[in-house]
């Protein structure tokens, strides 16, 4: 299906149905709302928000790449974090900022089930460690070039 086409209403509909995307889009949702809220600005329209910036993000990567659409959702839900974290300077009351800390929490878990950690050290993405030359071979090595030289 292509996204660019799309209205936001009918992937707003795609995202809450979809099984892999719909806990952590409806935190990102969530969370906007309360950031605003805390400012003083209706929240009526921040469904359509978070859908319009996972559809043109800033990131320059499309949604109708399905790689890309992890980066994208991890984009927005690190900046919906950050909106969070920095909600102390509009001096909300204790319950909004323990909602706050909770949606923190709630993305940053959601954000770790998205992408689960590897099993082994070989499905790291092709990230493995290296391995170090034992101090014998290099002194041997180093000896062997020496004898060359003179």
């Amino acid at each position: 299906m292509n996204y660019d086409e799309m209205d936001h209403y009918q992937f707003i509909d795609e995202m809450n149905n979809s099984e892999r995307y719909r806990g952590i889009f409806r935190l990102m949702v969530e969370g906007r709302k309360l950031f605003l809220r805390v400012q003083g600005i209706s929240g009526n329209f921040t469904v359509g928000r978070v859908a319009g910036n996972l559809l043109q993000s800033q990131t320059r990567l499309s949604w109708n790449n399905e790689a890309n659409r992890e980066r994208i959702i991890t984009y927005e839900a690190r900046d919906i974090i950050h909106l969070l974290e920095g909600i102390d300077r509009f001096d909300p009351n204790e319950e909004a900022e323990e909602l706050a800390d909770t949606l923190i929490i709630s993305l940053n878990n959601a954000l770790t089930n998205l992408y689960p950690p590897p099993d082994n050290n070989n499905q790291r993405g092709g990230f493995r460690k290296r391995k170090r030359k034992s101090i014998k071979t290099k002194s041997r090595k180093s000896r062997k070039s020496r004898k060359s030289r003179k």
